[in-house]
């Protein structure tokens, strides 16, 4: 029987739509346009292997794209923060890419203390693209604790991160800045015996 024709009719089923919404995400992310790359970058059926060349794009609002999209291999996702942060790379950090939650603790923990170190060393102020990782729902409470304690610049962002705990809030409460306490008594995380 082998060889032989049974008369059957094999009917090709059609793509199912993440597997077309794939293979367009793949088309874009190798098209010349920006904003297809763009499209691309934020797509989460975007393949990680053309996240990791969309993440070193040579358009900015690309490599913010691929870095904001949950997607994007750790190691891609934070060398390009780390370039970004220490000069290696123009633009800003966007804040979806600073916040992006697959960044490990550890590597926002060290990244937070070396800028905002960097800033102490030369007296100036922390730019938009070292406050933004302030907010990483990673950033460990002791590095929260470093910050307002010694009042270091960008200290204030603490207040936007949604992980700062009570221990942090509670050194808050107790800024001479109104705002800060006022933001304080506005947070989530603050503890009953601080509104009090």
């Amino acid at each position: 029987m082998t060889g032989e024709n049974t008369g059957a009719v094999v009917a090709r089923v059609p793509p199912s739509w993440d597997e077309t919404f794939m293979r367009l995400a793949r088309v874009y992310a190798r098209s010349s346009n920006g904003k297809q790359r763009e499209a691309a970058a934020r797509s989460p059926l975007t393949p990680a292997a053309d996240l990791i060349r969309l993440s070193r794009d040579n358009v900015a609002y690309v490599r913010n794209a691929a870095c904001e999209n949950l997607k994007t291999p750790v190691c891609d996702l934070a060398g390009y923060v780390s370039a970004v942060l220490f000069g290696a790379s123009g633009g800003c950090l966007s804040e979806k890419a600073a916040s992006n939650p697959a960044l490990p603790a550890h590597f926002v923990g060290d990244c937070i203390v070396r800028a905002v170190g960097e800033c102490e060393r030369r007296k100036r102020a922390v730019s938009l693209s070292v406050k933004r990782p302030i907010v990483n729902p990673n950033l460990p409470e002791r590095v929260m604790l470093w910050l307002v304690e010694g009042k270091r610049p960008g200290y204030e962002m603490v207040l936007d991160n949604p992980s700062a705990t009570g221990r942090v809030l509670r050194v808050l409460a107790d800024d001479p800045d109104l705002g800060v306490r006022c933001s304080v008594a506005h947070h989530v995380n603050t503890p009953r015996d601080v509104l009090v």
